[in-house]
């Protein structure tokens, strides 16, 4: 499973602090500040990794709730059908979720992220074994398919 973690730059700390809880999990996580590649254009080095993900985390605090890069990742994933999980600091929590309200969140204590990153490991964790039976399930059905193709084409 990958994840894309779309975070305003002020919140490095805590964007590492959530990287580093979900790979610890062994779920890679995608951050644009360790994906340097000078020359490149990147809006669509984002988008690739928007479009490549599972699920996008938005780390919403308040320099993130008022980042347009951060705006604009949202309204990619959405675009793009990702599911996204807001992480939501306590000073956004009440103030409205723009384009993600209506969703819900988690909400994260930046001085004692514990908790939220608890939380949002439990849920991705969640997604990652639905996701891991639904490739099996896919698997299972192509090994059927191939069967009955191999099956049919001996009869004749």
């Amino acid at each position: 499973m990958e994840l894309f973690l779309s975070h305003a730059t002020r919140d490095q700390d805590l964007a590492a602090q959530v990287t580093s809880r979900l790979e610890g999990a062994g779920v890679r996580t995608y951050l644009a500040e360790r994906d340097g590649r000078a020359g490149e254009n990147v809006h669509a080095k984002i988008e690739a990794a928007i479009r490549r993900s599972d699920v996008v985390i938005a780390l919403l605090t308040e320099a993130g709730g008022a980042s347009r890069y951060v705006q604009q990742e949202i309204g990619y994933a959405r675009r793009a059908g990702k599911l996204i999980i807001p992480v939501v600091s306590v000073a956004v929590a009440g103030s409205g979720l723009g384009m993600l309200e209506g969703t819900e969140y988690i909400v994260v204590d930046e001085e004692a992220p514990a908790e939220a990153l608890l939380n949002l490991g439990d849920r991705v964790t969640q997604l990652a074994h639905a996701k891991n039976r639904r490739d099996q399930l896919n698997v299972a059905l192509l090994v059927v398919a191939l069967g009955l193709l191999i099956l049919t084409l001996l009869d004749e």
